[in-house]
């Protein structure tokens, strides 16, 4: 069974994942599992805790990111962001017939251009999307009227040119890397080097990253841990898509209780802050609600309510 665990406000899976590979390598079945995690500060904190524990090197755990993940199964080698700038940057010396220079004018040369171009195109291939259903969006905002078609046309026939650039090269970005993870995962049987896989404290999955965990749920169980809970818009509503995804493919949900180790007041606040009226109550008579139009206000008012705190 494929689980995803859904932690309350303030909770975390991280540490119960840790504890659940701890005791996992006290059997010598540590090696067998993959731990991942969405940030170089979350993967070096994992990697320091288990290198504290007495675990041999062939029984540690792999912890790594999504991305070297997708990694792991792609098959060709990754290109890098400098790489990529790179590619982009002779497409677009060499496309005059594309109509850049005619719809970007001058901006073309500025420092960034290049830079920005391959940000839209990951963010283009992490939702999935082909160079196909690019022109076909792009022909169905035709008439908006604050578009522009031909500019349109432009990016749309730069992007194809990118993709067919990396497969004539042989290489993939980012995102090309899962594409071809999923691929490999779906058209082949081939083993994989771990046998359960815990993943924790992401917020967003872009739609590849999805079917990328799809692809290996077929293959391998996973514990997938989130911070969600239901009947919390206010509050949850970046994370429940990731939520209904997830069980949407197939993942069981569990939902833990939220344990009340807090003071009363401090409980009350928790249920009240992001709602649109909040109110006290005598169990929160310590805690005062600031309103301020602004961060830098709302910085400047707590800041000399610590002040008479301390004076």
């Amino acid at each position: 069974m494929h689980i995803l665990h859904c932690a309350p406000l303030g909770k975390s899976l991280l540490q119960e994942f840790i504890r659940k590979i701890i005791a996992a390598g006290s059997k010598g079945e540590a090696g067998r599992i993959a731990f991942i995690l969405p940030s170089p500060y979350l993967l070096a904190h994992a990697r320091q805790v288990l290198r504290r524990v007495e675990m041999t090197a062939w029984e540690s755990p792999r912890i790594m990111s999504l991305d070297e993940l997708a990694d792991h199964f792609c098959g060709v080698r990754k290109i890098s962001r400098i790489e990529q700038e790179m590619i982009i940057s002779d497409l677009v010396r060499n496309r005059t017939d594309a109509g850049l220079e005619r719809c970007f004018g001058e901006i073309i040369d500025f420092p960034g251009f290049v830079s920005a171009l391959a940000r839209l195109f990951d963010e283009i291939k992490m939702a999935a999307v082909t160079p196909d259903e690019l022109d076909a969006a792009f022909i169905a905002l035709q008439d908006d009227t604050d578009r522009n078609p031909e500019r349109d046309v432009a990016v749309g026939e730069l992007f194809r040119a990118y993709q067919e650039r990396l497969k004539f090269c042989n290489v993939a970005d980012v995102a090309g890397s899962y594409l071809m993870a999923i691929d490999t995962l779906t058209e082949s049987d081939i083993p994989l080097p771990f046998e359960k896989i815990f993943m924790s404290e992401f917020s967003v999955l872009s739609p590849l990253r999805l079917r990328l965990l799809e692809s290996l749920k077929r293959k391998v169980a996973m514990e997938i841990g989130i911070c969600f809970e239901k009947n919390r818009p206010e509050v949850f509503s970046a994370v429940e898509p990731i939520y209904q995804e997830l069980v949407g493919i197939g993942f069981t949900p569990i939902f833990q209780k939220h344990e009340h180790s807090s003071k009363t007041a401090l409980s009350h606040i928790r249920d009240q802050l992001f709602r649109e009226q909040p109110t006290l109550s005598e169990n929160a008579a310590e805690v005062m609600i600031l309103r301020s139009p602004n961060r830098q206000k709302e910085a400047s008012v707590v800041a000399d309510k610590i002040k008479q705190l301390m004076l």
